[in-house]
């Protein structure tokens, strides 16, 4: 019995620590859907984009600061709105190469892959094509290529929320 008693004060003295570190990494947390989080990592605005089919992870920095950020993003959004479909742009970050591919008007494809990769992947995850063959056979491998989509909302929510931030470690 003074065990648990010991035990139930243990963790009661605790839980306080834990709900602070739990609230501090969620503050930093900027934007979230299906496909891709947005956070501040204490020193920079970092996409990540999940592909939920293989758990791959695509991140590249946004930017230092609250200007940069909102500035890339307002690009992103510039080339979303203004490509057409089955438009692609590639750009570099360190040593990857990401591409965007606009798959349709409401969506478009985010790859380390170049182009033929986003179609060829487009068209064996589409949900007609599994439903009628199968399960799409996809590289799983940690080396495989990601896959993901970026809806409008990914860029548009961030920036708003991003210009909003007053806290100083943010930058300007």
């Amino acid at each position: 019995m003074k065990h648990l008693i010991l035990t139930l004060s243990v963790l009661f003295l605790f839980a306080p620590a834990f709900a602070q570190s739990a609230k501090q990494s969620k503050a930093d947390r900027i934007y979230k859907d299906n496909w891709c989080t947005i956070t501040w990592n204490d020193s920079a605005f970092v996409f990540n984009s999940l592909d939920t089919e293989t758990n791959h992870i695509l991140s590249f920095t946004l930017g230092k600061n609250k200007a940069s950020a909102i500035a890339k993003l307002e690009k992103m959004l510039e080339w979303y709105e203004e490509a057409e479909v089955k438009e692609s742009v590639t750009f570099r970050e360190g040593a990857t190469n990401i591409t965007f591919y606009k798959a349709d008007v409401f969506k478009m494809i985010i790859s380390d892959g170049d182009v033929e990769f986003c179609k060829s992947e487009f068209s064996k995850r589409l949900e007609g094509f599994t439903f009628v063959l199968g399960e799409a056979e996809l590289d799983k491998r940690a080396s495989a290529h990601h896959y993901s989509f970026l809806q409008k909302k990914a860029l548009t929510k961030p920036i708003t929320t991003i210009a909003a931030l007053k806290d100083p470690k943010y930058g300007d």
